[in-house]
């Protein structure tokens, strides 16, 4: 009996300190509409984690309808134990936070711990006037010229090109619409476009092999891949919702060391060591005999070359932790618009067919080539439409560093703000139809749809001097992966979407994944 007391003490003394905490957060925001949980979590659990947990932004949405003053440009807060969020969707809103007062709005140091596995680097530096921060894009800028952007284009097409030499091999006969058809329906469609970015991703990112449409069992590239995967996937997770959890953190080793990313990590670390040390001899050598660079022209060689050129602006552990975001970036987030480019094509067989007719008419079956980019217009408008309605990566996160205004609102010191990236695309005072899939919303014309993108109302890669230096590295990977689906393939989603069981469904995590999504892959005859 003295034991069941004892415990029942505990929990209201538990039960107390939570009351307390969540209403001292909530009384510094109490002006701004919103709601308030426990914590963040993996999943939606009432009053623990209503509405923040793996990015979910359509609870944030439904939390805006119901709470937000439309008026004062959709604001709405979350108020957790020791911490408030407050999400911002609105355009002129994410000015001022972004630019006008940017300097009063750092970047969040929690939500990008998960993203320091080497150290410090590009996207985790917190404040945007930090000398480093433009020591990190001296560096890394060069890593993104045109040159390099031909390389990736030129690289892609011979990549997607084994994806396709896979799929003849597994392909047959299916029935659709009583039709007989000769096609290949991949199991998870997620696999086979994780290889091809990870293929890619091994050549123009590091200048290695991963053998992953070999028989190569044994290869130099395997483990390396293997291993930069898990850390891309589970590692990530972990970090973010296990280490950097205040209510997990204590797990954190437990974890690593249960799903082996401790043995990854200090793999990948020992791989880009050796890596860096070769490359960094190799450019030293080639300057002292002609004054000039490497002829290699993957990422991490790139870096390394303006590096040694920038006289050492960065160490060696920041090179190669901005390789590994890039490369983070560069596979998962394209893997992933990729995976809803074919969804929405495969459910729009019209807008599919005048995607095709537009690569058709340009390439005249040849593989694209980096000019042939601005020329796509309709192709590029598709894309830009998917990455509006799936952005891969819905917030960023930044907090005040002393109390501002922000629209009407006063934003007190310490508060954190959710650049609400995924419901400012789907804003309706920005958009018509917003939930519609619409390509022609965008303009046929390369300049004008330039100005779409520097709006602050379609924001997939954020905004201001903090947006993904590697959107355009993103964009002409799409282009080249969907202009040689389209003269290959006919997509047809299989999803019968007025069934509840068989809806495709969005799968929280590091980006946002299409769940249960089945596809036909259907060959074009020539």
């Amino acid at each position: 009996m003295y034991l069941i007391e004892l415990l029942l003490a505990i929990l209201l003394v538990i039960a107390t300190i939570i009351i307390v905490r969540v209403y001292t957060s909530y009384r510094k925001v109490s002006h701004i509409p919103g709601g308030w949980q426990i914590t963040s979590f993996l999943f939606r659990i009432p009053i623990v984690a209503e509405y923040v947990f793996i990015n979910n932004p359509r609870r944030i949405l439904q939390l805006v309808k119901e709470k937000s003053e439309k008026e004062n440009g959709n604001v709405v807060r979350v108020s957790l134990m020791g911490r408030n969020i407050v999400y911002i969707n609105d355009k002129e809103l994410l000015k001022e936070v972004i630019v006008t007062k940017g300097h009063n709005f750092p970047k969040h140091k929690a939500p990008y711990e998960g993203f320091t596995i080497f150290g410090e680097n590009i996207l985790t530096i917190e404040d945007s006037a930090d000398e480093n921060l433009r020591n990190h894009h001296k560096v890394c800028s060069p890593a993104f010229t045109n040159q390099n952007l031909e390389y990736l284009v030129d690289y892609s097409s011979k990549s997607i090109g084994k994806l396709f030499d896979r799929w003849q091999k597994q392909t047959k006969e299916y029935t659709i619409n009583g039709k007989t058809v000769q096609g290949y329906s991949p199991a998870d469609i997620k696999n086979d476009f994780s290889d091809l970015t990870l293929d890619i991703l091994g050549q123009v990112g590091f200048g290695l092999d991963f053998d992953i449409f070999s028989a190569n069992e044994h290869s130099e590239g395997i483990e390396f891949r293997k291993s930069l995967e898990l850390l891309f996937t589970t590692g990530v997770f972990v970090k973010l919702y296990v280490g950097m959890n205040p209510l997990l953190k204590w797990a954190h080793p437990l974890a690593q060391q249960y799903f082996g990313i401790d043995h990854a990590l200090k793999y990948v670390s020992s791989k880009l060591d050796d890596m860096i040390s070769v490359r960094k001899n190799e450019i030293e050598h080639q300057f002292s005999l002609s004054g000039e660079g490497s002829d290699r022209r993957d990422l991490l060689s790139c870096l390394i070359e303006a590096n040694y050129l920038q006289k050492g602006l960065l160490t060696d552990d920041e090179v190669k932790s901005d390789a590994f975001i890039f490369s983070l970036a560069g596979h998962d987030t394209t893997s992933t618009t990729f995976q809803w480019c074919c969804y929405e094509l495969g459910k729009r067989l019209d807008v599919q067919q005048k995607v095709r007719e537009e690569v058709n008419s340009i390439l005249k079956g040849r593989k694209p080539v980096f000019d042939d980019f601005t020329e796509m217009n309709y192709l590029n408008c598709v894309v830009m439409e998917t990455l509006r309605l799936h952005p891969p990566v819905p917030a960023g996160f930044r907090v005040a560093k002393k109390s501002t205004n922000i629209g009407k609102y006063q934003i007190p010191k310490g508060t954190i703000i959710a650049l609400d990236l995924a419901n400012t695309n789907w804003n309706e005072k920005h958009w018509e139809k917003p939930f519609e899939f619409i390509p022609e919303r965008f303009a046929m014309n390369f300049d004008e749809r330039q100005k779409t993108e520097s709006d602050f109302t379609w924001v997939p890669f954020s905004m201001g001097n903090r947006k993904c230096i590697g959107f355009k590295f993103s964009r002409y990977e799409l282009f080249t992966l969907l202009s040689n689906m389209m003269q290959k393939y006919e997509i047809i989603t299989l999803n019968d979407e007025s069934n509840p069981k068989d809806r495709v469904y969005e799968v929280p995590g590091p980006t946002i994944n299409p769940g249960n999504l089945r596809l036909l892959f259907k060959e074009i005859s020539n």
